[in-house]
């Protein structure tokens, strides 16, 4: 087969997939606000760590009732920290 038929072959109809995406049964949006919302700048982090799936602690999948998949790896995001002040007057 030549290089360039391959390369056709593999050509995406994106139009396609995302009209099939949108009229598919079931509510993708409803799965999605089961999970945590990030920020802006986390979802970054995120994608640049290569993730294009929902993300959830593993507290929060055994909620949902799955199980992570062994030998995954934990993806790093930036998270507030909160503290008492103390008074200066004590």
């Amino acid at each position: 087969m030549s290089h360039e038929l391959q390369s056709e072959q593999r050509t995406i109809d994106w139009g396609k997939v995302i009209e099939e995406a949108l009229t598919a049964p079931g509510n993708l949006g409803d799965t999605y606000n089961r999970f945590y919302q990030y920020s802006f700048f986390n979802q970054m982090l995120l994608r640049l760590q290569g993730v294009n799936e929902p993300v959830a602690t593993y507290k929060k999948w055994q909620e949902l009732g799955r199980q992570v998949l062994k030998g995954s790896r934990a993806k790093e995001i930036v998270r507030p920290i909160f503290a008492k002040r103390v008074a200066a007057n004590g």
